[in-house]
């Protein structure tokens, strides 16, 4: 029987102009955004579309990013009290598998995010108005102890 809380989250947030809609990466269209739809796939004109339109050139986080990113995140999950379970933060994203009593999802994700950037800006590796994260990310409910534990195992072994 399946319970009404999850008992951890699995979110996935991508730095700005990493995955451009049409791109080679998998990019979701926020018109098809519910499980088990099908990604946008390669399509080179509405990647260029989507390139030509950005502010600033793509997001790559180097090491002391990255490890500013892990900081923050970290701090905020101890803050927050929320348990977390695994983090990576790699070059063009950041995979975090939680657990937040009582905090929904969405809100979750904004808040790393916004302490990420934050972070960022406060030593110096972000400038106050460049883009670091791209819009939104993916927020999955985890609802058993076996898919917790595929999923800490994916983000600290399989990346």
């Amino acid at each position: 029987m399946q319970q009404n809380v999850p008992i951890a989250y699995f979110l996935t947030f991508v730095t700005y102009g990493s995955h451009v809609p049409g791109g080679e990466t998998v990019s979701i269209s926020k018109h098809q955004n519910t499980v088990d739809q099908p990604t946008l796939g390669y399509r080179p004109g509405l990647e260029a579309t989507s390139r030509a339109l950005m502010v600033h050139s793509e997001v790559r986080l180097d090491r002391e990013m990255r490890r500013a990113v892990e900081s923050a995140v970290f701090e905020r999950c101890r803050f927050k009290n929320w348990q977390l379970h695994a983090l990576n933060v790699r070059t063009n994203h950041v995979h975090a598998v939680l657990s937040a009593e009582h905090e929904p999802h969405d809100a979750v994700l904004q808040q790393l995010k916004a302490c990420s950037t934050r972070r960022l800006r406060e030593l110096g590796l972000a400038t106050g108005d460049s883009r670091i994260w791209a819009r939104h990310g993916s927020t999955r409910m985890i609802w058993t102890e076996a898919d917790l534990a595929d999923r800490v195992d994916y983000v600290l072994f399989c990346q």
